[in-house]
């Protein structure tokens, strides 16, 4: 359980009176996080203590994140062409070499791996993921969806640079002392030298015309910080290859929780909204849902990154 009384005081530390004056309800909140601060995701910051229920950011503004300013004049060209076409793969099959791979991962994820239905440990399957892209491609004119053994490191190279908009619904190991080799858990094609992971430093060489890519599983956001830089990591390696935003987790996210939220953001995003409003309807939804979904460790770790333009 939160404490909202943290919540709160970090919120007055974060936002001084007089910058909170300035902000009038909807006004689009860019951030460009420092340091430890790109850890927090403000949406979940409480604005009032008064009442029932606490009041969160989100509930105020629609909120999305830069990694620099760099990024956001790079991101800046591509707001008007339509996005029509999804590439999406949902929970790959591993094999039992990636399984047993030791991978590099924070002592923080270690623990929480335990839990029930994250998509953190790589021994467990992702029905839900599964399900999410299923779900998700209803709202698109094109979409190519690859699941379980299909959804290969081979094809997702091969497709990926085809469509205006990726979702990736997988396994996601994060090295957070070289970020370059963070990985993601793709299906391994026996007709190919691929290995099944595909790399951050992989995705770099790659040519993308995406829009939006959607990372969705745990912790796909963290890396190692930089200073001038940001969050280095999936978030810059696909910028670097051509997409423009990016919506990714800040910490290990449940399977079927994290299903029921891109199906809402999609259908937001389809609406017309733009990405941070359709993620603020999306996490609104969930704090005025059911008493388990309205923890923020449900809805709070994605957040949009890059280019907030609508997709149509």
């Amino acid at each position: 359980n939160i404490n909202t009384l943290e919540l709160h005081d970090l919120y007055q530390l974060l936002v001084p009176a007089d910058v909170e004056r300035r902000l009038q309800e909807n006004t689009e909140l860019i951030i460009f996080p420092d340091d430890l601060l790109w850890y927090l995701p403000f949406e979940m910051l409480v604005t009032d203590l008064q009442g029932i229920n606490p009041q969160f950011l989100i509930e105020k503004f629609p909120i999305h994140y830069q990694l620099s300013a760099t990024m956001l004049e790079k991101g800046a060209g591509s707001q008007h062409r339509p996005t029509t076409s999804l590439f999406a793969v949902g929970n790959p099959s591993l094999t039992t070499s990636q399984i047993g791979r030791k991978r590099q991962v924070p002592w923080w994820q270690t623990v929480l791996s335990s839990l029930s239905g994250l998509r953190q440990n790589l021994t467990r399957a992702l029905p839900f993921a599964d399900q999410e892209v299923q779900s998700i491609a209803r709202y698109f004119p094109t979409a190519c969806i690859l699941t379980g053994a299909r959804a290969t490191e081979t094809q997702f190279k091969a497709l990926a640079p085809r469509y205006d908009c990726l979702h990736i619904a997988a396994h996601y190991a994060i090295h957070d002392r070289k970020p370059l080799y963070s990985k993601i858990a793709l299906s391994n094609s026996p007709l190919s030298d691929d290995d099944g992971w595909l790399h951050a430093f992989e995705i770099y060489n790659m040519r993308l015309r995406a829009r939006l890519v959607t990372l969705s599983g745990c912790s796909s956001g963290l890396g190692t910080i930089r200073r001038g830089e940001g969050m280095m990591g999936f978030c810059q390696a696909f910028m670097s290859a051509g997409a423009s935003s990016l919506v990714v987790s800040l910490w290990p996210v449940q399977d079927r929780a994290s299903s029921q939220f891109m199906t809402k953001f999609y259908a937001y995003l389809m609406q017309g909204e733009s990405k941070a409003q359709a993620l603020r309807h999306t996490k609104c939804d969930f704090i005025r849902s059911n008493k388990m979904l309205q923890d923020p460790f449900y809805w709070a770790p994605f957040v949009l990154i890059g280019n907030d333009a609508p997709l149509r």
